[in-house]
């Protein structure tokens, strides 16, 4: 149904020009399309006019000028936690798969909106994945480590042939040979990746902090 023209023109372009640069597509094609409607009707229906002042809330003078002070705020600082999110989310799809593709477009240049950033950045596992990171590293480079008997070292090394070929390890020793070797990708206690090597074999394999513990002394 038809309303009375609360919406002006004059309020369609101006936000049309506030918004300029920002829109999303569908904004952009909804803003044409009603102020070619609004021209040659004079009117909106009810669902336009509401998702208009939807838009026009979110482009805002007090928002935009909110957003170019995130925008000015904006650091490396974010933008790593951004890409260590975005690391997480690529390894288990297809959640925010539109914010993992902008963002590994272009990794050191790139630039969340707030709205983005508390989408994709703040949610309850993004939460996690950077709690673990928040976590001082249990191990550091050339640490002797004990490999757990009840060990999923076949979860952090990908194509690993079975979890059967893993478990032979338990319970042997190893060597730190680097630290954070991987992104996290799992929102679990100990899930940062080192790489390893085993006593013996002369491949490294990577392990996250769960499977491993400090090597145990051996009595004299």
């Amino acid at each position: 149904m038809s309303i009375a023209p609360n919406i002006t023109l004059e309020d369609i372009d101006k936000v049309i020009a506030r918004s300029e640069g920002h829109r999303r597509q569908r904004e952009e094609a909804f803003l044409t399309s009603i102020r070619q409607q609004f021209i040659q009707k004079g009117s909106l229906s009810y669902g336009q006019e509401q998702w208009f002042q939807s838009i026009a809330e979110t482009y805002s003078d007090e928002a935009m000028n909110e957003e170019e002070q995130w925008r000015l705020a904006w650091d490396d600082e974010r933008r790593t936690t951004a890409v260590r999110i975005a690391h997480y989310y690529q390894a288990n799809p297809p959640y925010f798969s539109n914010y993992v593709d902008m963002i590994f477009l272009d990794p050191s240049r790139f630039i969340l909106t707030k709205k983005q950033w508390n989408k994709f950045c703040e949610n309850k596992y993004a939460k996690r994945i950077r709690g673990i990171y928040d976590v001082p590293e249990k191990f550091k480079q050339g640490d002797l480590v004990q490999i757990r008997v009840n060990n999923r070292l076949d979860i952090a090394n990908y194509n690993a042939p079975s979890r059967a070929f893993y478990k032979k390890n338990a319970d042997k020793a190893a060597f730190v040979l680097k630290v954070n070797a991987l992104p996290i990708t799992r929102a679990a206690k100990g899930a940062r990746v080192h790489q390893f090597l085993v006593a013996g074999p002369t491949k490294p394999i990577m392990a996250h902090e769960s499977d491993l513990k400090k090597a145990r002394r051996k009595k004299n």
